[in-house]
């Protein structure tokens, strides 16, 4: 997998302001997991998010919350355990949000 499918918000608005988009996808950093999204949570505080109740860099990827499986594992210290599935809640959303295919997320320690 060399790129990923994430939803994006370029410009402040309505729904109409979502758009599907195609970027690489970057080498895993230590300690992080490629999880492959299967299901994802929309929240209220998103669409505040979209409509730019409060204010963050544009391009904004959205979501806090996600399911999946662990597709692969970036460099990790032999002892740290990791699965075959994974949930999120904020450990994604500062790398790329869960309204995508695939997302490097932080492990647990």
């Amino acid at each position: 997998m060399t790129t990923n499918a994430i939803i994006r918000v370029h410009q402040h608005g309505g729904p109409e302001c979502l758009s599907l988009d195609e970027l690489p996808l970057e080498p895993l950093q230590p300690e992080h997991l490629l999880v492959e999204i299967q299901a994802a949570g929309v929240n209220f505080f998103d669409t505040q998010l979209r409509s730019g109740l409060y204010k963050q860099p544009l391009p904004l990827a959205l979501g806090n919350e996600g399911a999946g499986i662990v597709r692969e594992a970036g460099p990790m210290p032999a002892a740290t355990p990791w699965r075959t599935r994974a949930t999120t809640r904020g450990l994604c959303r500062r790398i790329s949000g869960t309204g995508i295919s695939s997302t490097p997320c932080d492990t647990l320690n």
